[in-house]
């Protein structure tokens, strides 16, 4: 344990950046904004939203326009329940979806003071006095395809921010602004939105060991210039010198093994760090070694994740897909027995009076003795033959 404490403690760090894919499995080019309940939070997060979103390239429907729309053709928000109203929107607004927030909490907590006790072995005992401010602001969100009405997204947010001032042996600091603290949950609220719609990063800062043994910290003034694939040359040549070298610590083998997982690792080769890592690992890397696996795995997937981004559909497809599949499943209109029954009746009943009539002239004319007993009978029998 403390041999893994000093470790981190006396070894320099690396910053790692993981892309992670959009929250949505659905493709988004326009969008519409609207509250599920009005409320002033509410207007100013879409507002934020609607600059954000616009920022980042997609189209966003003005909530003017929106509302305008929805006045124009007597409708409201309470149709998106409605499938005959959500296809009413999709053909007003074209192939769109609508963003619905709901905002459920939206509050700032009464300041809040304490004070702490705090030992310091130069100077002494000490006072902390804190003052903290916490707004919050927890929602949810729903992205509605307009023209089929399906639910593609339905997300939960919670946005609650605190901040804190402190003094040490002075007492009562002046708490952070109420308005500050909202509109850092405001921001915050959009980032989280934001994420649903476009990849978005984030940094880890993982050990990398620059022993002067073996010449591990030549690897690490490569990655300090910048020049990642060097650096790989350099931590495998580390690990051929620690290995054939007479005295080497096992110590620092692993580290070396470790250096080359992390430098493949910043290149993105996850199955190279994996191998070196799970090799430094095997060799008691302890604590160090399991994150950096870790996040390494973790990496990887991401990666995966965000090499299939492209091959999500797009709500145009989707749309399509559906109004495609509704056309060849929908059955036939139904026929009543009364109609199906006149139909099937109503030939018979003409081709019998047609009969009665021709039989009819037929036995006149042989009354009449305009034709013989015998082509009578002939006749009579093609007649009926027809029939």
């Amino acid at each position: 344990c403390y041999a893994q404490l000093w470790d981190k403690l006396t070894n320099p760090r690396v910053r790692v950046t993981l892309t992670h894919p959009p929250g949505s499995s659905v493709k988004v080019q326009k969008i519409a904004l609207a509250l599920q309940k009005p409320s002033d939070c509410g207007d100013i997060l879409l507002d934020m939203l609607a600059i954000d979103l616009s920022n980042g390239g997609m189209e966003v429907v003005e909530r003017q326009r929106l509302e305008a729309i929805l006045h124009e053709h007597e409708l409201s928000l309470t149709k998106f329940a409605d499938p005959q109203g959500k296809a009413r929107m999709g053909k007003l607004l074209g192939p769109a979806a609508v963003l619905l927030v709901n905002v459920q909490r939206c509050q700032s907590e009464p300041p809040k003071r304490f004070r702490t006790e705090q030992a310091n072995i130069l100077s002494g005992k000490h006072i902390r006095h804190t003052a903290q401010t916490t707004f919050h602001l927890k929602g949810s969100t729903r992205i509605v395809d307009l023209t089929t009405g399906a639910i593609r997204v339905a997300r939960p947010f919670d946005a609650t921010v605190t901040q804190e001032t402190f003094a040490i042996d002075e007492c009562c600091p002046e708490p952070p602004s109420a308005s500050d603290v909202e509109d850092a949950a405001m921001q915050k609220a959009t980032l989280m939105i934001h994420r649903l719609f476009f990849p978005w990063t984030e940094e880890r800062e993982l050990v990398f060991f620059d022993d002067q043994p073996c010449k591990l910290n030549l690897a690490f003034r490569l990655l300090k210039a910048g020049d990642q694939q060097q650096a790989l040359v350099q931590s495998l040549e580390n690990v051929s010198a620690c290995v054939a070298g007479p005295g080497i610590k096992p110590k620092v083998v692993w580290h070396a093994q470790y250096n080359v997982g992390m430098t493949s690792f910043l290149l993105g080769d996850y199955d190279k760090a994996i191998e070196y890592l799970q090799q430094a690992s095997t060799s008691s890397g302890g604590d160090i070694v399991t994150e950096t696996l870790a996040e390494c795995r973790r990496a990887k997937q991401l990666a995966q994740e965000m090499d299939r981004v492209d091959e999500r559909p797009s709500l145009d497809e989707l749309q399509l897909a559906s109004r495609n599949s509704t056309s060849k499943t929908s059955p036939a209109p139904a026929r009543g027995p009364k109609a199906v029954a006149t139909e099937s009746a109503s030939p018979s009943r003409r081709g019998q009076s047609d009969t009665e009539t021709r039989l009819k002239k037929l036995k006149a004319l042989y009354d009449q003795g305009v034709i013989t007993k015998q082509e009578y009978e002939r006749k009579k029998a093609e007649i009926l033959k027809d029939l």
